[in-house]
């Protein structure tokens, strides 16, 4: 009975470290998982920024954007807005986001490229300085164009570009696949670091118009002066 005892006892403990190594094993897969995802997205993240180094114009820069992370995240279609203040604006009374670049994007008559603060899911998303992530999108919400035919997409993601509580900007990624966390927390973390440098720019831009309207004057003040 006792040696029975022991070998029941021993079998448990077997039983348990066995148990225990398995969810370590699990443990360390999991942390594992956790850090490549870590790495993979401070690593994007800086070969996106670098791209944008010393850019002067706002249409380029959108350019690098879309056609840099269409691809990245698997995804099939691009679309990057910007604030303006347009006629187009002006009719639709308030802040309007419009198209500025694409990547593999068919322009409809019927679908509009230019939304008012609260419209559609850029309007949306740039009103409420969210991420919207929409899953089994609606058929005709948009489409994927390719020279074999053409579909929808099932997951859309839009990301707000917000500078010092503004949105500037908003980026719109369609995919056929899924869009996973590592791709929402890349696209997050990298709507944030971009409004710096579209700030940048918009402030670069200012600065040499003022200083081509002040060479303006100048030019034009100059004969005044030399008459006088």
């Amino acid at each position: 009975i006792e040696l029975q005892n022991n070998e029941d006892y021993l079998g448990l403990a077997l039983q348990k470290m066995t148990n225990a190594l398995k969810r370590n094993k699990t443990d360390l897969a999991i942390e594992k998982l956790k850090l490549e995802e870590q790495d993979w997205i401070k690593g994007h993240q800086a070969d996106l920024l670098a791209s944008l180094q010393g850019l002067k114009t706002l249409p380029k820069l959108a350019e690098i954007v879309v056609n840099n992370l269409v691809p990245l995240l698997d995804a099939h279609l691009g679309l990057f807005y910007m604030k303006e203040e347009s006629n187009e604006s002006k009719k639709k009374k308030g802040v309007c986001y419009s198209l500025l670049s694409s990547y593999a994007y068919k322009k409809r008559k019927d679908i509009s490229n230019t939304f008012a603060l609260g419209e559609g899911l850029v309007g949306q998303s740039a009103l409420e300085k969210k991420t919207i992530l929409l899953t089994e999108a609606p058929k005709h919400y948009i489409e994927i164009n390719s020279g074999s035919g053409k579909g929808a997409p099932r997951n859309i993601i839009v990301v707000p570009v917000v500078f010092e509580g503004e949105t500037i900007a908003a980026i719109e990624i369609a995919s056929a696949g899924k869009i996973t966390e590592k791709h929402q927390t890349l696209l997050d973390v990298f709507s944030t670091n971009i409004g710096v440098i579209i700030n940048n720019i918009i402030s670069q831009q200012r600065t040499k118009s003022l200083l081509e309207k002040s060479e303006e004057m100048r030019e034009e003040l100059q004969p005044k002066q030399e008459e006088l």
